[in-house]
């Protein structure tokens, strides 16, 4: 926890040396597969902005962004290599107007019959940048 409230720090102090950062380990790294956030969130449009440039830049990689900032989401073209995916906290209101996959944990009652349910293994799985195409929702255990 404390090193993501020191990253969203960052962030807020000097956004263009923090995505400059992240482009030079994508450039170094080049890896085909990047998660933003294994905790946290999208902060701002700024963040939401730069992760769809970052996408369109390194469109040799697949790119994927757990949200619940809904608010900064519109239906429409997304990078070909970007998938969002809508976090589906308990009490927060499924957001019917917008046309991405959502991610339910197993205790809520409102998770669709038919989903991926999520093996714990990012790194070993890759199902989460697929399911807008394979037409799903993933189901996590609360953790």
């Amino acid at each position: 926890r404390k090193n993501w409230n020191e990253n969203l720090e960052y962030y807020r102090q000097d956004p263009d040396r923090y995505f400059g950062e992240i482009r030079i380990w994508l450039s170094k790294n080049n890896p085909e597969y990047f998660r933003w956030h294994v905790a946290g969130d999208c902060p701002d449009g700024r963040y939401l902005e730069e992760v769809f440039d970052i996408a369109q830049d390194f469109f040799d990689t697949q790119f994927m962004m757990f949200t619940k900032r809904w608010d900064l989401l519109k239906n429409g073209t997304l990078p070909k290599n970007l998938a969002i995916v809508l976090s589906m906290w308990p009490r927060l209101k499924n957001p019917e107007d917008l046309d991405f996959p959502r991610a339910w944990l197993s205790t809520d009652k409102r998770k669709p019959a038919y989903h991926f349910k999520c093996p714990g293994k990012c790194d070993a799985c890759y199902q989460c940048w697929e399911l807008a195409r394979l037409g799903y929702d993933v189901v996590f255990d609360p953790h």
